[in-house]
């Protein structure tokens, strides 16, 4: 059968000039200034109080550190309130996705709904705090400032536990905290204020393994318990969680074999050998793969355990030749060579591992020499509460900063691979 030709109907009209409406009228705002008012003012008391009841130690600069949530109607970057805060004398050092149920809403669909906004972190001393309680008070602000404060959900003073993620141990023990600072590159006047205040509830913050991401410093602090309920009065102290073991990824041992098999090599190079991907494991220890593979180690990576050469040589083989997957099959020609980063030693798990292990991982990554990464190994945690971590940070950084996809596990770049050759 022939195919048939569609018309388009009144086709005539694409030759003719049409306006189009953009935009859907004037914002709607949820709020009148006197309801933001009535719902904030007490708030910015608290704010002022808790401030002026802080310890200096505890207040770098003489600055606390405070939330204050937008309405879920305004997420667009014009609605950053910088006006409210150029005003006051404040800064905004962070922010974070919230979800909330706002008190009134612009849409009478989401009334009961919870809704996604942006919780921003904002820095000031008293002075600043009090010029934003006096804005609140004018009787004629402009139409720009008027706006920015109908904008504003919610002001809260962050208490020291709602800082603490997990659960703490209940022991007098010392243990090892993983810890995020408001504290960029420029200020180190912050980090080192944070790590005398940590000093006087005899706790350490180990600033030799910090790691910068931003305006955040992630460092390892070793205190109780009870200690670190305290150091969490830090004005800078964003949030602080029990140090999780590193979750390393251990060979499958039982294995469904193919009688009579052996797969051999292939003779070829890669498709691309110019081209590697870093993969960060157990490591190699033999030869076997050298013509597509080459092995780095540390210092403190040199001694290892069959085990993880195993789950190492897994991982490689695997992301160069893919599986086989009857005794018919072949071992794939790769597409690239392999750069392997042996992390692990036969002691990592331990404290500072977490640290040290991400650390060899960001210095090899932000060499710029790599597009594609894979990590079989991180923190054995649950990706749950909605702070930071000092993982996803770097690793989202580093990936954005150099163009490069990291996978989580061998499969996933294997995927990236294929599609790759396939672009």
């Amino acid at each position: 059968m022939a195919e048939r030709n569609l018309l388009l109907g009144k086709g005539e009209a694409l030759t003719s000039a049409k306006k189009i409406k953009r935009g859907s009228g004037p914002k709607k705002y949820p709020y009148t200034l006197d309801e933001v008012k009535q719902s904030i003012t007490t708030s910015l008391e608290q704010v002022q109080r808790s401030l002026a009841e802080l310890p200096r130690a505890a207040k770098p600069r003489g600055e606390g550190v405070f939330e204050l949530t937008l309405h879920p109607a305004f997420l667009g970057r014009s609605y950053f309130p910088k006006g409210i805060l150029k005003k006051s004398g404040l800064r905004d050092v962070g922010s974070k996705e919230t979800t909330i149920t706002p008190r009134k809403v612009t849409d009478e669909n989401d009334v009961g709904k919870e809704q996604a906004t942006a919780t921003i972190f904002i820095a000031g001393n008293e002075s600043a705090v009090g010029n934003l309680q006096k804005l609140l008070n004018e009787s004629s602000l402009s139409a720009t400032l008027e706006r920015e404060l109908r904008e504003i959900e919610s002001v809260r003073w962050i208490a020291n536990k709602d800082k603490i993620r997990g659960v703490l141990p209940d022991d007098d023990k010392l243990h090892s905290f993983e810890v995020a600072l408001h504290a960029g590159a420029d200020e180190e006047d912050v980090v080192a204020s944070f790590a005398e205040f940590v000093k006087s509830f005899a706790g350490k913050a180990d600033l030799k393994r910090r790691i910068k991401v931003g305006g955040l410093t992630f460092i390892p602090v070793y205190s109780s318990s009870e200690a670190m309920l305290k150091i969490a009065a830090h004005a800078f102290l964003r949030v602080a969680r029990p140090m999780p073991e590193l979750r390393i990824a251990h060979p499958t041992m039982a294995r469904a074999t193919l009688s009579n098999y052996t797969a051999s090599l292939p003779l070829q190079p890669a498709y691309s050998p110019e081209q590697s991907v870093a993969i960060f494991d157990g490591g190699l220890g033999t030869s076997d793969l050298s013509s597509w593979a080459t092995e780095y180690y540390y210092e403190d990576t040199g001694e290892t355990h069959g085990n993880l050469l195993m789950h190492g040589n897994e991982v490689t083989s695997t992301f160069l030749f893919g599986r086989l997957t009857s005794e018919d099959d072949t071992l794939k020609r790769p597409f690239m060579n392999v750069h392997h980063y042996r992390v692990l030693s036969p002691v990592s798990g331990r404290d500072p591992d977490l640290f040290d292990v991400l650390l060899k991982i960001k210095d090899a990554l932000d060499s710029g020499d790599y597009k594609f990464a894979n990590l079989s190994l991180g923190p054995r945690m649950p990706i749950t509460d909605e702070e930071v971590h000092a993982w996803t940070a770097t690793l989202d950084q580093i990936c954005s900063r150099h163009g490069a996809v990291a996978g989580a596990e061998c499969n996933t770049v294997i995927g990236l691979k294929w599609a790759h050759r396939a672009a």
